[in-house]
């Protein structure tokens, strides 16, 4: 299945294997560079939400497979009455709108961006800002996009990134830059 055309574009210019997916979220989360973490699961969430909406629209008859991203963009307009889907939020409200994930997910993607935006709020207009906070938003965050990878299945591959996460001084340089 070809993903939708913003998808295909962010994937060809950032190779979002699991190696390198890992790499990245390791070395922000070695640094302790929560910020960073936030973002690279706000524009994955997203990108899986495009990917599921798109599923849905196929699994419901509405797209076909090979239908290219001008159709996937109209059928979009069609339910929706306008040209959307250019935020997280937009996608998570298409996605339950349409019923291609649950009540609880569609929450929890909302208090997820709500904890982001207040980060990046705050670091506009204050000084000092509680990192405690923000590693927890990252957290939560994290266990959110690892629930809808098509990355990261595994409960132990889970488990293993949300155990680096919480000892970030355990991350060797050997997990930062793995061998060939």
């Amino acid at each position: 299945m070809t993903p939708p055309n913003g998808v295909s574009r962010s994937l060809e210019n950032v190779n979002l294997n699991s190696r390198n997916f890992d790499k990245f979220m390791k070395r922000a989360i070695k640094n302790k560079s929560y910020i960073e973490v936030i973002s690279l699961i706000h524009n994955t969430i997203e990108l899986y939400l495009m990917y599921s909406f798109r599923v849905y629209l196929i699994y419901k008859g509405l797209l076909q497979e090979r239908d290219n991203s001008s159709e996937y963009l109209k059928r979009i307009k069609l339910m929706t009455g306008t040209d959307t889907g250019k935020s997280l939020i937009q996608w998570n409200d298409l996605c339950f709108m349409s019923g291609a994930i649950n009540e609880n997910d569609y929450d929890s993607i909302r208090e997820f961006n709500k904890g982001r935006n207040s980060v990046m709020h705050r670091l506009l207009i204050e000084e000092t800002i509680d990192y405690t906070a923000v590693k927890e938003i990252a957290r939560n965050g994290m266990e959110l996009q690892m629930k809808f990878s098509p990355i990261i299945t595994s409960d132990l591959e889970k488990q293993r990134l949300l155990s680096a996460f919480d000892n970030p001084d355990l991350i060797t340089e050997e997990e930062l830059n793995p061998s060939r």
